[in-house]
């Protein structure tokens, strides 16, 4: 009888305990759904890139107050900002999170339609509109594409401010100008060769796009952090969860973990509408640490490299971007393509940042070493480009333009590389510039 009674008191506190528990994770639950619906009303946030974001909060944030200062300077009105915060505020945290995905070039922005922000479907390959280019016709028309990662795609503007559109504006001043702005953010040099490729050959079938005259590649800033990010594979998080996401481990716990995070993780963001919050971070943390439980076993994805790691005396990073451009440099040959590499402006590369968001940008960058490693890379990549020039690949480098005399007391970067909303006027200005002398000769 002693041990039949100790059994069933066992029994008896183990049935406790389970209650309790499950009571806790109940609490728990309600609590954090609680904490992530509070972040709503959050004012205090400037990640407007990342999460739909509302009127108030876009006036508030470091990019629209960087952008006012821009506006002064310039003379530009600030209606165009006003407006841009109210189309902003249309776009879902949904769109911003969601993919069309590609076969072999990862992954594009989706449809959108509002009045600054307009995305096309995938038989114009989900490319940003770039409006001076409507509507052309003339059959001597000069078919250009733009790639580039996040600061090419140029979020923080209208579709009239991009630096594409200016582009083309430069350009239809002589020429019946067609632009497709196939920017997409978090991509690097590899990335969009890739997709370079991809879409060429989509046209030799294709009654609605043309192989392009001209190729731009705006690169630098994904390119020489790419090491400090931790990243080396070259994989964007979203792709790396998907590789994780379809590896078959005898860990059945460890798979089921990380799927059951990843639905609390867009729980919590859709509770929170799409703001970025403890709750969703750590969420998100912890399904990344099962998803790199996963990918560990892939022994090149797990591969680790420091930030200042070399080779022959050179970055990985920078020894990584030019091996890529130098096979740009041969497809562009073969192919016959016009192909113009735009090494960009970047925070870092300032002598002198201008304004407090700039500043203090400058000063963290400093402080961490980002700074100096980046300019390693530039320095590093513009003794050897331009020995990979022939005549279909040329080289621009721009990404000394802000400390040149007339821009040299305009605020430019709201972060790392990302601009203001009348930057893309300046740069496509300069990029188009260049492109008339190429098309003239």
């Amino acid at each position: 009888m002693n041990l039949i009674n100790i059994i069933f008191t066992v029994l008896r506190y183990f049935k406790i305990l389970i209650i309790n528990l499950f009571i806790t994770i109940f609490l728990l639950f309600i609590f954090t759904t609680i904490f992530a619906y509070t972040s709503r009303f959050d004012k205090n946030t400037e990640s407007i890139f990342e999460k739909s974001i509302s009127f108030e909060e876009c006036t508030n944030s470091k990019h629209y107050r960087l952008s006012l200062e821009q506006s002064k300077i310039l003379n530009k009105e600030i209606s165009e900002l006003i407006d841009y915060c109210k189309s902003k505020s249309l776009i879902s945290s949904e769109w911003l999170k969601s993919r069309t995905y590609w076969d072999y070039h990862y992954y594009s922005q989706n449809m959108l339609n509002t009045p600054m922000f307009k995305y096309y479907n995938s038989d114009l390959f989900n490319s940003r509109a770039v409006p001076c280019s409507d509507n052309v016709s003339d059959k001597s028309i000069l078919n250009i594409w733009t790639f580039g990662g996040s600061t090419m795609q140029n979020m923080e503007t209208s579709d009239e401010m991009t630096i594409s559109n200016n582009i083309c504006l430069k350009l239809s001043e002589q020429y019946p100008v067609s632009l497709m702005n196939l920017g997409m953010g978090s991509f690097y040099s590899e990335m969009e060769i890739h997709k370079f490729l991809n879409l060429t050959k989509f046209t030799l079938a294709h009654d609605k796009v043309a192989t392009p005259d001209i190729a731009i590649f705006y690169n630098g800033y994904n390119d020489s952090q790419r090491v400090i990010w931790g990243n080396w594979s070259g994989i964007p998080n979203s792709i790396s969860e998907r590789f994780a996401s379809s590896l078959h481990v005898s860990s059945k716990l460890s798979e089921s973990m990380f799927w059951l995070f990843k639905a609390l993780e867009e729980y919590y963001y859709f509770i929170s509408n799409g703001k970025i919050n403890l709750i969703s971070s750590s969420t998100k943390e912890i399904a990344n640490y099962f998803s790199k439980k996963r990918i560990i076993q892939n022994e090149l994805l797990s591969k680790k490299t420091v930030e200042d790691q070399q080779i022959g005396g050179l970055l990985l990073s920078s020894v990584s971007y030019l091996n890529d451009q130098r096979v740009l440099s041969g497809i562009c040959k073969v192919m016959e393509i016009q192909c113009i590499t735009v090494l960009q402006p970047v925070l870092p590369l300032r002598n002198k940042p201008v304004g407090i968001i700039e500043e203090k940008n400058f000063l963290k960058f400093e402080n961490d070493g980002t700074l100096s490693l980046v300019r390693r890379f530039y320095n590093e990549v513009l003794l050897r480009i331009f020995d990979l020039e022939n005549e279909y690949y040329k080289v621009l480098d721009i990404s000394d333009l802000m400390n040149k005399k007339n821009y040299i007391n305009l605020p430019f970067f709201y972060d790392f590389g990302h601009t203001g909303y009348f930057s893309g006027e300046i740069l496509g200005e300069e990029i188009g510039f260049f492109l008339k002398s190429i098309v003239e000769n």
